[in-house]
């Protein structure tokens, strides 16, 4: 079993900035820890290649492909990123029957057998196209090496938002992270100030991610047109069903720092447990300095 991180590399992201534990000024290059591609069935706008190729512009200094449930994607999005000076990263999506969201990163060739392994066994016995996790079969096949992305769902009871946070410290006790989502919904404040309670309350560090369906802004129709394919359902029908705006595309660092920023701006918002964009950035890049580049996990494409 992979052993607790420590605790000054796993809450960097804890510190308040200009107590001198972060470097607050210096620059910060983002990577993207939460990204579908089309193979994620009609739900992904966009191919594997295009999302590595996209973050390689905006110059990031990573991104991983966390298709749900799948690997599918990964063998594409390796070869666009062989080409390039940005590393990949490989993990993947899954939502547990008890309504639990969570994104499961590779770090090393035994975390990448662990997640095949459990895609495999969710797969199994499942219809064609779908597969089936409960708390009880991630308990069974426990990805020891894995990092775990939490993204909690806010409008789920707090009473179960809470057992979820107890349940997952249990099961993944000092490689567990809260990603924050900020998608321009009008709700981020909120939003922000319960991912902040919740990470101090249950001692989880909190990560800036974008949850990305698609590279580039212009794929929103098609985005749309794979909900309403999806859900059965008109376009002009999908209602709340459909994304309130085309945010669910990489965006620059810039565009998210000013999001965040947004989200932060008002003092009384800042809990004791406060923690800006900087500070996530932070700990998203001791991520992935954990994380080994897929080009040395993946056998017969490292060549």
């Amino acid at each position: 079993m992979t052993e607790k991180l420590p605790s000054e590399t796993r809450c960097a992201a804890t510190a308040s900035p200009g107590t001198g534990a972060l470097p607050v000024n210096a620059p910060v290059s983002y990577a993207e820890l939460h990204c579908i591609s089309n193979f994620t069935f009609l739900r992904g706008a966009s191919f594997p290649e295009e999302l590595v190729e996209r973050a390689d512009e905006l110059g990031y200094q990573a991104i991983a492909i966390t298709d749900e449930c799948s690997l599918s994607g990964v063998v594409r999005a390796h070869m666009a990123a062989k080409e390039r000076s940005i590393r990949l990263i490989i993990g993947s999506e899954f939502v547990l029957a008890e309504g639990c969201r969570l994104v499961l990163l590779a770090p090393n060739r035994k975390g990448y057998g662990e997640l095949s392994h459990l895609i495999s066994c969710a797969r199994m016995g499942s219809k064609k196209g779908t597969y089936s996790i409960d708390r009880q079969m991630m308990e069974h096949n426990l990805p020891n090496d894995c990092l775990v992305l939490w993204i909690p769902e806010l409008q789920q009871a707090p009473e179960l938002i809470a057992c979820q946070a107890v349940w997952l410290n249990r099961q993944f006790l000092g490689r567990l992270w809260v990603g924050a989502e900020l998608l321009l919904r009008g709700d981020d404040r909120s939003k922000l100030q319960c991912l902040q309670k919740l990470g101090t309350q249950y001692d989880i560090p909190l990560c800036a991610t974008g949850g990305v369906y698609m590279h580039n802004v212009s794929r929103r129709i098609l985005q749309d047109t794979l909900t309403a394919i999806r859900l059965i359902k008109p376009i002009n029908e999908l209602g709340f069903d459909a994304e309130s705006n085309s945010q669910r595309h990489l965006r620059s660092r810039e565009q998210l720092l000013s999001c965040f920023q947004r989200s932060c701006s008002r003092p009384q918002l800042r809990s004791p447990g406060f923690v800006d964009f900087h500070s996530m950035s932070c700990v998203m890049n001791i991520l992935v300095n954990l994380c080994q580049p897929a080009i040395r996990l993946m056998v017969g494409y490292g060549n």
